[in-house]
């Protein structure tokens, strides 16, 4: 009685009761449109990709539960070389989580070449899922596409939602945006967690392009050399939608670090607005436009189901923005940019606490007395402002041009910054305490210099990320 017992609940797929399936490989594919079915997976089981599942791996409609995901894993490293798209998902999926593991590297799965997409979800229905683990070079089109063609009736039903990448690495990426998630109006997902991404030479300008995706987090990320032969006005973030970014490292990019066009989802006109905000973030070296850019678009607010939002431009620590519009003859920038460029902002915008250097406006809209700190186009009201540090060439980035390393001199003095309780650490996770300090590293003392290419500033304290 006892093990029939134990028999029903598996098939029910009571969680504490679960099973392995190894998938079946043949010719170097798994194809599995139908990957529930095919392995009678039910909540709480773990589905096994073989590593020499090299040359294509498609799963589809694979559902577990709240109480019960399904997760699929990895047994050796999956490398893959010149596929045409390798990871494909289709149909619904949803409580379903993929887990690649791999001691030596970190990363179980390594997705080499493709010579289309890497990694492909197009018109299907997925929901509570979570990515992780996944190493990505030189694709051809798009590392990462999420695009579908459900479209929102004010039901948390109608929404691609909970979806988390964890833990990726994305170089040499070909012309086209390396993460791309949502296209259209109409077709919206919500609540998208992007974490812990190292991207690095990406002929593209824009590196993540969210296109009506609302309760974004991108959270301690280093993205560096950006758009090296496409240089559209473009973005490392670029947002339509609302958005918490924080914590991330952005250097030597093409355009601004962030631009947002931001709009929240709402279930009524009647609702709060929603919030932009960029925190702790250190982004350096742009070689066009400045760091963050605000730009709600006014056509974007016509639906029912969207508001606009407010910006909190908060602890950051930019420089060295030769944002210039133009090169003259003589090579000299014919131009520039500030450090936070306030377009169409129908809400407030608030800019407390950001350390700003060797910044040049582009346009002669800026605020007198701003130190290069804003400037202004068609903004309904002046920027809230406070305590922002700024220098032309005092805190100057300085590149050793045998090493490669970046370096902060030590600066002088940092003026107590407001206190923002929501921002409770800083962006080496380290707790603010009093006196609360400007920039993205909470002040510490003594003065130690590290020079590594990765090197921002803490107050008088150099340290590597």
């Amino acid at each position: 009685m006892k093990f029939l017992i134990s028999a029903i609940l598996l098939l029910s797929g009571t969680p504490g009761f679960c099973r392995q399936v190894t998938a079946t490989v043949i010719s170097g594919q798994v194809d599995a449109a139908n990957a529930q079915t095919v392995y009678s997976l039910v909540p709480g089981d773990t589905l096994v990709i073989p590593s020499t599942a090299t040359a294509y791996l498609h799963l589809g409609n694979i559902v577990g539960t709240a109480a019960g995901h399904i997760t699929v894993i990895n047994s050796g490293r999956i490398v893959t070389a010149g596929a045409f798209s390798y990871f494909e998902l289709t149909g619904t999926l949803q409580y379903v989580d993929f887990i690649f593991t791999d001691v030596a590297t970190s990363y179980g799965m390594y997705i080499n070449n493709a010579s289309y997409r890497a990694m492909t979800c197009v018109n299907a229905t997925i929901q509570d899922c979570k990515f992780k683990g996944i190493e990505i070079r030189n694709p051809a089109d798009y590392a990462i596409y999420f695009n579908h063609n459900r479209t929102y009736d004010g039901t948390a039903a109608s929404l691609n939602k909970n979806i988390s990448f964890d833990h990726f690495k994305i170089t040499k990426c070909g012309a086209t945006t390396p993460v791309q998630l949502g296209f259209s109006g109409g077709n919206y997902m919500d609540s998208v967690t992007i974490n812990d991404f190292t991207i690095d030479s990406v002929n593209s300008g824009v590196v993540f392009q969210m296109e009506w995706v609302f309760h974004t987090k991108i959270y301690n990320c280093s993205i560096t050399n950006t758009g090296l032969t496409a240089f559209a006005h473009s973005a490392v973030f670029f947002v339509r939608g609302d958005a918490d970014i924080r914590n991330n490292f952005i250097y030597n990019f093409w355009g601004n670090g962030y631009r947002a066009f931001g709009i929240s989802l709402v279930p009524s006109k009647g609702s709060p607005m929603g919030v932009c905000s960029f925190t702790n973030n250190v982004v350096i070296n742009s070689r066009k436009y400045g760091a963050v850019e605000v730009n709600t678009q006014p056509g974007d607010t016509g639906s029912s189901y969207i508001r606009p939002v407010n910006y909190y431009i908060q602890n950051n620590t930019v420089g060295q923005l030769n944002a210039a519009d133009y090169y003259n003859t003589s090579g000299s920038a014919g131009g520039g940019g500030a450090a936070f460029d306030i377009y169409f902002a129908i809400g407030f915008c608030r800019i407390w606490n950001n350390i700003y250097f060797n910044c040049y406006r582009d346009k002669g809209q800026g605020i007198g007395g701003v130190n290069y700190l804003w400037h202004d186009g068609n903004f309904t009201s002046t920027p809230d402002t406070a305590n922002n540090l700024y220098s032309t060439d005092g805190i100057a980035l300085l590149t050793d041009t045998i090493t490669g390393a970046v370096r902060f001199p030590s600066l002088a003095v940092v003026p107590g910054g407001v206190t923002i309780p929501a921002i409770a650490t800083d962006k080496a996770g380290v707790a603010r305490s009093a006196p609360y300090t400007v920039g993205a590293f909470q002040y510490f003392t003594p003065f130690v210099p590290v020079t590594t290419l990765q090197t921002v500033i803490r107050g008088k304290r150099i340290i590597n990320q």
